[in-house]
């Protein structure tokens, strides 16, 4: 299971205080789909996770941490007095490269 799924289920039910289908219902989605999802069954779909962070009230960043995979960090650059925010990923298995290209794609939209 990965940490995508474990960190779906510990935050429906931890933070959100929600049943499977109660999350189900808000992305119009079957409940055994969103199941699925919290098992590592199946992959998500990469629309689906700028609706479950909202949802959860977290950074899509946090749906992925302690994923050892997957390391994720805020930077900061400075240039002629101008800050531009954003984000380091570094990932250690190359077929996770398209698909976290893909969901970052798609978050972005």
């Amino acid at each position: 299971m990965s940490s995508l799924s474990k960190n779906l289920k510990r935050l429906r039910e931890n933070q959100a205080k929600m049943s499977q289908r109660e999350v189900a219902d808000l992305l119009n989605i079957a409940p055994h789909t969103y199941g699925s999802w919290e098992n590592g069954k199946t992959d998500i779909k990469g629309d689906y996770i700028p609706k479950l962070a909202e949802i959860f009230d977290v950074d899509i960043k946090e749906l992925y941490e302690n994923d050892k995979k997957i390391k994720i960090g805020n930077i900061q650059k400075t240039k002629n007095n101008a800050t531009n925010n954003g984000f380091v990923i570094i990932l250690t298995n190359p077929d996770d490269v398209n698909k976290i290209s893909e969901i970052i794609k798609n978050a972005f939209k």
